[in-house]
């Protein structure tokens, strides 16, 4: 979510939907209880937050910075001071004083993007936590209140295992988060798409959940057929749009750009805004603008696309992805693709982790607030 918490007035409330409201009104009652019990709650698909007094008691950080700027929050890593790589261990005092006194406040711990959280993350997070607040370091997460929201179907975390593996060899770091992982035992699962929203688009969010589970079959693939096309390799980008020219036997021009500074012309796109130096075009290309030039003659930033033109490198990349595109008409597919990419006819083994974890949770899922709110306006 783009707006600050702390600018939102009590009327945005009504505005949220039946389960984002649920998790609301959890913590707005919890907020106003009089000592009330640790939250250790799973908020599944998207987030939302609360207009509370500033200082604020949330903290909300994710695993990236790109994550923790969407929410406008922090690094997991910069906030608690957790080692990117090397030795976990605990913070000298100076250090530690610090970390006590920035988060004094916080009652509330909201951790987004938690498919790339791993045990040993959860367990390094559960340790600085104990530490930040050592009257109460004899508590998972030092009493905090801690909400993991995100989708266990995106991305899994890179060199670690993820909060539901089953294995069973596990080093005593691991064994550690996945206790503190099992004491999560409410779940509130948001169904209802914002980003694909609409009836015209009932047949495009049926297919993401499809895809969600690599079980998209050949009825939601017809959907695609008439999709253009787009790379994740700038070689293979170049490749396609030489071929296609040619094919619209239709003048072309090579557009060249104009460069100032030393090196400018010498300069790879990836560091001139992803402009290249030279840029061929015929008549009758199709291409897609990535920024704002000309509202009202309509040259505005165009469709998002996504390349599943083969195997996912990573699971669960090609939901992630996809997912992110508003609406059928603005997903750009490869044709033909290997249809096996988005279907595992046997499901791996990280699947089957997932789904059981989906099912054990499905028993944990919250109906009522379990602390109701009261509210005077």
């Amino acid at each position: 979510m783009a707006n600050d918490v702390e600018v939102l007035g009590p009327h945005w409330r009504n505005t949220l939907n039946t389960q984002q409201r649920l998790v609301y009104d959890t913590f707005m009652g919890h907020f106003q209880a009089q000592n009330p019990a640790q939250i250790l709650l799973h908020v599944d698909g998207g987030g939302g937050t609360a207009a509370l007094p500033n200082p604020s008691p949330i903290c909300r950080v994710a695993p990236t910075g790109v994550a923790s700027n969407q929410i406008q929050g922090s690094t997991i890593h910069s906030l608690l001071r957790l080692p990117v790589g090397g030795t976990f261990t605990d913070l000298p005092p100076a250090d530690a004083a610090a970390l006590q006194s920035r988060l004094r406040h916080i009652k509330y711990l909201v951790i987004d993007e938690k498919s790339m959280l791993g045990l040993e993350q959860l367990a390094r997070i559960d340790s600085r936590l104990r530490q930040a607040f050592p009257q109460r370091n004899l508590e998972f997460f030092g009493g905090v209140s801690v909400v993991l929201v995100g989708d266990f179907f995106q991305l899994p975390p890179v060199r670690q295992k993820p909060l539901y593996s089953t294995s069973t060899g596990l080093s005593s770091l691991e064994r550690r988060g996945q206790v503190a992982y099992r004491l999560f035992d409410r779940t509130v699962f948001l169904t209802t798409a914002q980003r694909q929203a609409g009836d015209d688009q009932a047949q495009f969010r049926q297919a993401l959940q499809e895809l969600r589970d690599a079980r998209l079959p050949r009825s939601e693939l017809d959907g695609f057929r008439t999709a253009l096309r787009v790379y994740s390799t700038k070689a293979r980008v170049n490749q396609y749009n030489h071929e296609h020219m040619v094919h619209l036997n239709a003048p072309a021009i090579q557009v060249e750009a104009k460069n100032h500074g030393n090196g400018a012309g010498q300069a790879p796109s990836n560091n001139a805004g992803n402009l290249s130096n030279k840029f061929p075009v015929a008549k009758g290309t199709r291409v897609m603008l990535t920024t704002n030039l000309w509202q009202s003659a309509g040259l505005v930033n165009g469709a998002q696309v996504t390349d599943l033109a083969t195997r996912d490198f990573q699971a669960g990349i090609s939901y992630v992805a996809v997912s992110r595109v508003t609406s059928l008409q603005g997903l750009l597919l490869e044709a033909p693709f290997d249809r096996q990419s988005l279907y595992n006819h046997t499901p791996t083994e990280g699947m089957k982790m997932r789904l059981a974890d989906q099912q054990r949770r499905q028993g944990q899922q919250l109906s009522d607030p379990l602390y109701p709110p009261l509210y005077r306006d």
